[in-house]
């Protein structure tokens, strides 16, 4: 076997990218056939919950997408698509827990038809235990995508004019009152009114009648 020469591009990705995929390629093609068997099954429509229920909560979906993550992250030095692996487990660990929780629901009057007493008991209080343990390792891979900066939200309201929302988003200045170029009140620099501008100027109007001189006789006047 000849081996590649330095320098030369990898035909295949890293053995641990390799396992984090298979390992979760894996619990994604498990909770898949679980849904088939789910909506189109042979059985009724509880017993076909019962079914589904037991490849959604199982050791599989349980541990698969975790181990992934450990793989991915806590190695080091962490894989180039951490991210990504880590994103992809958490999407394998919200439907494992929503849909098995719903299928749960649904089939557990079934556990007792299909066994005995002791079996429908022990099918029961693992199905709880397997839902428990799914619940803490989302949480674990939670947890570490936002260490990695990872934030779910979603969708935001908006009010008002979508374009102002949108320039807003953008990073566009907002406008100023009054605009640029315009008249600005009071001019920048000064104050209004000016000091010691009382009364306001303008024309100053001499009192009503004629002025004369002191001493001098008023017409008409004795």
């Amino acid at each position: 076997m000849t081996t590649p020469p330095p320098g030369a591009p990898a035909v295949l990705p890293p053995p641990r990218a390799l396992a984090a995929m298979g390992l979760l390629g894996y619990v994604a093609l498990a909770e898949f056939f679980a849904f088939l068997t789910w909506l189109a099954g042979q059985n009724s429509f509880v017993g076909r919950s019962s079914e589904a229920s037991a490849m959604f909560l199982n050791l599989i979906t349980m541990a698969m997408p975790i181990l992934a993550v450990l793989i991915a992250t806590k190695i080091q030095p962490a894989l180039a698509m951490a991210r990504t692996f880590v994103t992809v487990a958490l999407v394998e660990y919200a439907v494992s827990i929503v849909l098995g929780v719903i299928t749960f629901l649904i089939g557990i009057g079934n556990l007792y038809n299909v066994n005995d007493g002791l079996g429908g008991t022990r099918d029961l209080i693992l199905s709880l235990g397997a839902i428990v343990l799914i619940a803490i390792a989302g949480y674990i891979t939670y947890a570490i995508f936002a260490e990695m900066g990872g934030r779910i939200s979603g969708p935001r309201a908006t009010y008002g004019d979508d374009r102002t929302t949108t320039m807003y988003q953008a990073g566009a200045a907002a406008p100023t009152y009054p605009p640029q170029g315009g008249p600005s009140y009071p001019p920048p620099g000064s104050s209004y009114p000016p000091p010691g501008s009382y009364p306001p100027p303008g024309p100053q109007y001499p009192p009503a009648g004629p002025q004369y001189p002191p001493g001098t006789q008023y017409p008409g006047g004795r």
